[in-house]
């Protein structure tokens, strides 16, 4: 089959969510939304000029023929970085180095099957991507590709990119482990099998995965791009690409700022670990995540070695977190300090008593506010599994997620209502929720846990600002 064919199969399979049904065209600005939802890696600055050449008239539109034009350059683009690729790696064999890892694994172990998977790990590094190595294996036999086959041939190289972008870039068993969860959550008699977007949460805490509510909402945005509010397993799945590819990201970022001024692509160990110190890759004692040689060059480590350690510590902290209820073991600890401070007979339990008191402490607005204490009894009581009338440390723990995971269903639920009632496109939500996160991070209040400006912080953004002004304009009311 000619690689033309193979790309435009690609390409007319990704819309299967009907984005243009009955519509003649779309904002241009959702192509790089649209490219990330396909898997493509695409540097910005050439996305942008793509889609300006489609929008030339600058009205932020494409139909369908201009969208397909985008996608054929996307292809374009991809193909040529394959073939640049292999022209590298052809160009420097017999060299010590011939791939992003130095190809130095080839030199400790020079079996076919162990040089053909670092030959085809260089090149998916080079394409802009971080796979696992099961993930690789499980590709290469997808595509009938003998495991100690050198890869030298660009429908080769697209038919593999192909079939990860497939994948979502994710193994066999921890796809399974995703459609697992996902079937926990699916609404009752939906046809096709759906989940509520409020549901997400909880399936990602399940499966390991600590992120923001802003973090979670804006990549399920990039997922729904319809704002349906409702996900199926394969929206599952590409969530969790984008959570990991996210995360790779801020890898990349935290080593470049590392390796600044140094004029080199290496940085030395003890600059690397206190870069996996500063991602929260931290062990139970405090040490940061653990090296292995495998992640080292020569004594010094690249950005892929880096981020391959850090990914490494990430899927193990994910194994801890599901043990824990979905808390990490930093937060176990402080909900450990808060229950063994009112357990003050230190009975092992926190009795009617100290539970109320725990409660006026901590949960004010529980407190005070009948309808919701009322609720909060039932929680507790649902939680008491021995109707014991009091609540051990696990018990414990149960109530403050079941507590936590309301708290977010209503979150979503408000800003639901707000985007509704306010008309904002998705688009605009992203860039609002941008500007937010922006400033609480900046705001001179800001305090443990912060998830409010206070109106003068919202004075003193700078509107001006052209992306911001033109947040401004769409939000200012009709009669102003």
């Amino acid at each position: 089959m000619e690689l033309l064919e193979e790309v435009d199969i690609d390409i007319n399979g990704c819309f299967a969510y009907e984005e243009f049904e009955g519509k003649e065209s779309i904002p241009a600005s959702m192509i790089q939304a649209i490219s990330n939802w396909m898997g493509f890696i695409v540097p910005s600055a050439v996305l942008n000029n793509i889609v300006k050449e489609e929008d030339a008239d600058r009205r932020d539109l494409v139909d369908l023929t201009g969208f397909m034009a985008c996608m054929a350059k996307i292809r374009d683009y991809e193909v040529k970085n394959i073939k640049g690729i292999l022209r590298g790696k052809q160009g420097s064999k017999g060299s010590d180095i011939s791939g992003p890892r130095g190809s130095k694994t080839l030199l400790m172990d020079v079996s076919p099957s162990r040089a053909a998977a670092a030959n085809l790990l260089d090149i998916f590094h080079s394409a802009g991507h971080m796979p696992e190595a099961e993930v690789l294996l499980e590709i290469r036999e997808a595509c009938g590709i003998a495991p100690d086959e050198d890869i030298t041939d660009v429908c080769q190289v697209w038919r593999l990119l192909q079939t990860y972008r497939e994948r979502e870039g994710l193994s066999q068993e921890h796809t399974e482990e995703i459609m697992e969860v996902f079937k926990q959550h699916i609404i009752p008699g939906s046809k096709p099998e759906e989940m509520s977007m409020s549901d997400v949460g909880k399936a990602l805490r399940s499966l390991g995965y600590v992120i923001g509510f802003d973090t979670q909402q804006t990549l399920s945005g990039l997922v729904d791009l319809n704002s349906t509010g409702l996900f199926k397993g394969t929206d599952m799945l590409k969530l969790v690409r984008l959570i990991r590819h996210e995360d790779i990201e801020l890898m990349k970022g935290h080593f470049n700022k590392l390796k600044e001024g140094r004029g080199m692509s290496f940085i030395p160990l003890g600059m690397a670990r206190e870069g996996l110190l500063a991602l929260g890759c931290v062990n139970p004692d405090g040490s940061p995540a653990e090296i292995l040689p495998k992640d080292c060059i020569q004594g010094d480590m690249d950005v892929y070695g880096f981020c391959e350690t850090a990914l490494r510590h990430r899927k193990e902290a994910q194994s801890l977190f599901r043990l824990n209820g979905g808390f990490s073991t930093k937060d176990l600890q402080k909900l450990r300090d808060v229950f063994d401070h009112f357990d003050e007979d230190k009975s092992g339990d926190i009795a009617k008593k100290e539970l109320t008191t725990m409660i006026d402490h901590f949960m004010p607005d529980y407190a005070k506010n009948q309808v919701n204490k009322q609720f909060l009894i039932s929680l507790i009581q649902e939680g008491d599994d021995d109707r014991s009338g009091s609540l051990d440390f696990l018990e414990f723990v149960r109530l403050v997620r079941r507590i936590h995971d309301f708290e977010t269903m209503e979150r979503i639920t408000k800003e639901a209502s707000a985007i509704d009632d306010t008309g904002f496109s998705a688009k605009e939500v992203k860039s609002f929720r941008d500007v937010f996160s922006d400033h609480i991070m900046d705001a001179p209040s800001v305090g443990p846990g912060k998830q409010d400006l206070h109106f003068f912080e919202v004075k003193a953004i700078d509107w001006r600002e052209p992306s911001k002004s033109n947040l401004l304009v769409r939000a200012k009311p009709s009669n102003m």
